[in-house]
């Protein structure tokens, strides 16, 4: 079982979940961003409407990556639990249906980062940003970006900096 853990000094880590629920017909996007100190920064959510899985954890990279860039991140680890999405960015495919996301996932990334990147990394470790995905499904849609720590999360964060 891997668990969260800080980025190094001077970097934060973006973390972020797409989600499909198919019971409500929705999929969600979130990105949680943390310090090397695993202090909250700041996160966003979305319900994006009708998407499957890859591609609502495809968009999650590209609002954690536009983010992180917007706010003047510019030492960021991205990490993402579907790994499917993240071997189609790392490594593209013209025949993939999402291939324009893509396109502007890697032209965010190959912007003047110090660093900037993308890794797979197990469920256990992407906890707080699956919550804050999944509680998204029920938001009217719009993304959110969310400077204060959601109460939703703020049990699990303390828990994952505490480990």
């Amino acid at each position: 079982m891997s668990t969260w853990s800080k980025p190094n000094v001077g970097s934060v880590k973006v973390n972020v979940k797409g989600v499909f629920k198919r019971s409500q017909m929705r999929s969600a996007v979130a990105c949680v961003i943390r310090d090397s100190d695993g202090q909250w920064v700041r996160g966003c959510k979305s319900m994006i409407g009708l998407a499957v899985s890859i591609t609502a954890a495809m968009w999650s990279i590209f609002y954690g990556l536009k983010l992180a860039w917007e706010h003047q991140d510019k030492s960021v680890l991205v990490e993402s639990d579907c790994e499917e999405a993240v071997n189609l960015v790392l490594n593209p495919n013209p025949d993939f249906e999402m291939y324009e996301l893509i396109c502007m996932i890697n032209n965010i990334m190959s912007e003047s980062w110090v660093l900037c990147e993308l890794i797979y990394i197990l469920s256990s470790a992407n906890i707080a940003v699956a919550a804050l995905a999944n509680n998204a499904i029920s938001d009217d849609g719009g993304i959110d970006e969310l400077t204060v720590l959601p109460s939703i999360i703020r049990p699990i964060l303390a828990a994952e900096k505490m480990a």
